[in-house]
């Protein structure tokens, strides 16, 4: 808090808070801003890493929605895990030894599941508005193909994108904020 309250107020006005994968769960990023009046954006998969408090999704995005200010759309993260076997190589005397290990946790994937992103569009997300910022490895790439595989699945015409302008585009909806002033 110290370090937060030393920031300008126009630095200040910036930030949005966001729970994390292993120390600071939705319940800290809800306090956080309860104390600081800043919005929680939800990650869905640090939540899915990290939720002491076992707070379903669909709550979840409830308690951080009910943060933003009125008139100004509640930001999401959404990933899917890392689900790929890696390889461990070690030296064993003059040979290299290789071992197949499973992905960490925590990793992001390439790609967005488009069966786990579905599920969560349809029983979570439902008809809330919110703008959500697709995060993986793969970036457009992972968002051309999940907006393909939707489209191809009839997904693009249920109530979270019939919304508004440009909803099921699965892309931009507004132009970036600018850093400086005009």
């Amino acid at each position: 808090m110290a370090a937060y309250l030393r920031l300008s107020e126009r630095a200040q006005a910036r930030l949005v808070v966001e729970n994390d994968d292993r120390s600071f769960g939705l319940s800290d990023a809800l306090e956080v801003s309860d104390r600081t009046g800043r919005p929680v954006v939800l990650d869905v998969h640090h939540h899915h890493c990290h939720d002491p408090d076992q707070i379903p999704d669909d709550e979840a995005l409830r308690l951080a929605a009910r943060t933003w200010p009125d008139g100004v759309t509640p930001k999401v993260h959404y990933s899917s895990p890392r689900t790929a076997m890696g390889e461990r190589k070690t030296k064993v005397g003059r040979r290299t030894v290789v071992r197949r290990v499973p992905p960490p946790f925590r990793a992001h994937a390439d790609m967005i599941d488009p069966l786990g992103f579905e599920w969560w569009l349809r029983h979570v997300l439902r008809d809330a508005e919110v703008d959500v910022m697709l995060e993986a490895k793969g970036k457009d790439v992972a968002l051309l193909e999940l907006r393909t595989q939707l489209r191809n699945r009839g997904v693009l015409d249920i109530g979270a994108f019939k919304k508004s302008p440009g909803a099921g585009q699965l892309g931009p909806a507004e132009p970036p904020v600018p850093l400086s002033p005009p």
